[in-house]
């Protein structure tokens, strides 16, 4: 299990009418994941390499819940905010800032997760 990472933000934002100038981002749970929906977009690459892609209103969920705070927090956010806390929880599941990479993943059942290399 990961600790909490405090991320500093550079625009505050309103939680239920208090301004914070930072969220605490936890790992997320199973159910975490399940309300959030999809976070995460895999692409195949013709030359065997998978990318993957952010998939923003899942990611927007994922970050609200891993933040303990409303998604109209989140919302809210200056993108460049939002972008660092998108690799803070992407970096909890094991994508880290979803660069490219070639795992082979012929072999992960469907659903499955893979590790970057």
């Amino acid at each position: 299990m990961n600790d909490p990472v405090t991320v500093h933000l550079s625009r505050s934002i309103q939680v239920v009418g208090e301004e914070r100038h930072f969220i605490v981002l936890a790992e997320p749970n199973g159910g975490m994941l399940a309300r959030a929906g999809s976070v995460v977009r895999i692409i195949h690459g013709d030359d065997d390499s998978v990318a993957i892609e952010p998939l923003p209103a899942g990611v927007l969920k994922l970050i609200a819940a891993c933040g303990g705070v409303p998604v109209r927090s989140v919302e809210g956010m200056a993108g460049a905010d939002f972008m660092e806390c998108q690799s803070v929880v992407l970096g909890f599941l094991g994508h880290g800032e979803a660069k490219t990479s070639s795992t082979d993943i012929s072999n992960v059942p469907a659903g499955g997760t893979i590790s970057p290399s």
